[in-house]
């Protein structure tokens, strides 16, 4: 009679991943519970986990996303409000001397989905 015995992983570190124990196979493949470093946990195949194919859950995915185009930078309510306001006579470069930080061609994106238009100083009434 054959025994055969497996290593266990129990407690080792692979990456952001922690293998918290064994888990049923599948289709002849090994897989395991593992916790990630920001607490989620799942059910991963273990050889991916060991190589290295696997190294979280996404969030390290997610965090690289962000690092690579910096923060998100969503509009405030009253920046939405100084568009309004200042995009339909003085175009994009009056609300950019209103608001500095943001480019021109941010300014005029978010006017287009405010549904503004720049009217210009001369055909105003």
């Amino acid at each position: 009679m054959k025994t055969s015995r497996r290593k266990s992983y129990d407690g080792m570190v692979f990456n952001r991943w922690r293998v918290a124990g064994d888990a049923p196979d599948i289709d002849g493949r090994r897989y395991a519970v593992c916790t990630c470093e920001c607490g989620v946990t799942r059910t991963v195949i273990l050889d991916h986990v060991v190589q290295g194919r696997s190294q979280s859950c996404g969030c390290l995915r997610k965090e690289r996303q962000v690092g690579a185009r910096g923060p998100r930078n969503p509009w405030k309510t009253t920046e939405i409000q100084l568009v309004e306001k200042y995009y339909p006579l003085g175009g994009a470069n009056a609300v950019a001397k209103a608001l500095p930080h943001r480019t021109i061609a941010s300014i005029k994106m978010k006017a287009s989905i405010l549904g503004l238009r720049y009217v210009g100083y001369a055909n105003a009434r």
